[in-house]
């Protein structure tokens, strides 16, 4: 069900529900959510695209990757199914897209819940460093299989916690090894964090009222939020015990819990 610029997505619950938008993580996709959308598809409309160079959206240019373009294309979804307004979920990578959204585009939205998101890097040396970085990254998806790769890119730090259920994990990475490289290099060259736009001198202009949820064993995305919330009177902090980088999927119950609190 490809929108204006070809993002894939699907659509759980009725129209005449109030709707929700979902963004997923890097090397993701609109599955990710699954567990989630047949939980609030009993009282939302949930709208879960796959973003550019991840899941089943077709292969588009470079320019397409962009924070912007991707914006629009979301827009463009919400336009089609005739969404004035809704709730808007980011995840990650998702998380910074969505935080972006709406700050520029803040009309269209209603509450906004970023999980382990961040505003992007703060100075001209630290996306430089990114940049390098993914460029690496970028090198690895070239010379390694999709999984191997996936192996690799797990195995960091920050997702030590999400190993921890084994048959939980290898389900993730099933899920992960349908994307393909040159797909997610764009998404890297396009939308990584050293080439975003920091958002930290914006953030006091944040509209929508935002939840910011944390995992209380990543340090560095706990340190993140809570500076945050002290740039933005609209930013709330949630913080999941036992959870590490991805919230909603190790901690799935208590990620709903605070998620329907929040929104229903």
């Amino acid at each position: 069900m490809p929108a204006r610029q070809h993002l894939y997505y699907e659509t759980h619950g009725s129209k005449t529900s109030p709707a929700i938008l979902m963004l997923h993580g890097f090397l993701g996709s609109s599955k990710d959510w699954s567990e989630v959308t047949e939980t609030l598809k009993e009282k939302l409309f949930c709208i879960v695209p796959d973003l550019p160079g991840h899941g089943r959206t077709i292969p588009l240019s470079e320019s397409d990757h962009t924070m912007q373009s991707a914006a629009l294309s979301l827009l463009a979804i919400l336009e089609q199914e005739e969404v004035r307004q809704c709730a808007l979920v980011g995840y990650s990578m998702g998380g910074r897209l969505a935080l972006y959204v709406a700050l520029t585009y803040s009309e269209y939205f209603s509450k906004l819940i970023l999980e382990s998101a961040s505003p992007g890097l703060k100075t001209k040396k630290e996306r430089e460093d990114r940049i390098k970085s993914d460029a690496a990254v970028i090198s690895r998806l070239k010379t390694q299989t999709m999984d191997e790769f996936i192996t690799s890119w797990y195995s960091q730090p920050l997702f030590d916690s999400i190993r921890q259920d084994s048959n939980k994990f290898e389900k993730l990475l099933k899920s992960r090894s349908e994307n393909k490289a040159e797909a997610l290099s764009k998404s890297l060259n396009s939308m990584g964090s050293g080439v975003q736009p920091s958002l930290w001198d914006v953030l006091p202009d944040l509209k929508p009222p935002t939840l910011l949820i944390v995992g209380g064993n990543d340090n560095k995305f706990k340190s993140v939020a809570l500076e945050m919330a002290e740039r933005s009177a609209a930013i709330r902090v949630v913080t999941i015990a036992g959870a590490g980088h991805n919230v909603h999927f190790e901690r799935s119950q208590e990620y709903m819990i605070e998620l329907q609190k929040f929104l229903i």
